[in-house]
């Protein structure tokens, strides 16, 4: 099989505590991989380590085959763009309107006008029943 992230021997020691001991795992193409256990036992902090927001103390990770400890923030930037994940208590930036939540990549990553991504979040509302009046809350 074709390994996509491969954690070996992850450390991360943060303020003199250590959060992540040995940790090591592979997670093949295709492969649907879920990471348990209880609260406050690392599984956000092994997530943020494996998306470049953390940098461990020690071990490797490697995603698509690309060593995240050894890449340059630009290399890291791109490789994100190929990472998808859901944190178990998803929310919204409570900075941001309902309709810039929605459609918060295409404001980063985007020339569009607000008036067309005001019509993009819209026709996503629609789909899970909310409607305009949703757009500026």
């Amino acid at each position: 099989m074709e390994p996509v992230v491969e954690v070996e021997n992850l450390n991360l020691i943060i303020e003199g505590r250590h959060i992540l001991k040995n940790v090591s795992f592979q997670v093949n193409k295709g492969e649907i991989f879920t990471i348990l256990g209880g609260s406050g036992s690392g599984k956000t902090t092994i997530t943020k380590c494996i998306v470049g927001l953390f940098k461990p103390t020690s071990g490797t990770i490697k995603v698509f085959g690309k060593d995240l400890t050894q890449i340059n923030p630009l290399e890291l930037n791109g490789l994100r763009k190929e990472i998808g994940y859901v944190f178990q208590g998803a929310s919204l930036f409570d900075s941001l309107k309902v309709w810039e939540n929605v459609v918060f990549y295409y404001l980063e990553h985007s020339r569009m006008k607000e008036k067309e991504l005001k019509e993009i979040a819209l026709t996503y509302l629609k789909m899970v029943g909310l409607g305009e009046h949703t757009l500026e809350l």
